[in-house]
């Protein structure tokens, strides 16, 4: 096996723990939050704030910044989870899908180098066969 193929199995390895990491944050976060509406105020071009409500009636403000595909306008309503221990720790997306795509790109490597692997193995059985024939 060639070190470019060690290298990206190794890298498979670790997008793959890491995807899985994010996962079970993730829905660990989703266990104990919170969903309420936010309204977007304040949107520039490169940042956005969120003011929400909390369960305590005390009005918060999300910071986050804007996303290159795209921008949120102001006065846009948006999902805001939040724990109820701690309203100030917010997020505007699950994450759950986050762990599954960094999951899903890491097994589509793990099968590019897999199919490499085969492919240098059979080029190299046939050009032993060449050799000794």
């Amino acid at each position: 096996m060639k070190t470019g193929n060690i290298i990206l199995f190794v890298l498979c390895a670790i997008a793959m723990i890491v995807g899985i990491v994010i996962y079970f944050e993730a829905s660990a976060f989703q266990k104990t939050a919170i969903i309420t509406q936010g309204t977007v105020v304040n949107s520039g071009t490169t940042y956005y704030d969120i003011k929400y409500t909390s369960g305590d009636d005390i009005e918060r403000t999300y910071k986050g910044s804007q996303p290159k595909n795209g921008k949120h306008r102001d006065g846009e309503t948006m999902k805001v989870f939040y724990q109820s221990d701690n309203p100030d720790k917010a997020r505007i997306t699950d994450g759950v899908k986050g762990g599954k795509k960094v999951v899903f790109w890491a097994f589509i490597m793990l099968l590019f180098n897999l199919v490499s692997v085969y492919s240098g193995r059979k080029k190299d059985k046939s050009e032993k066969n060449f050799k000794t024939t």
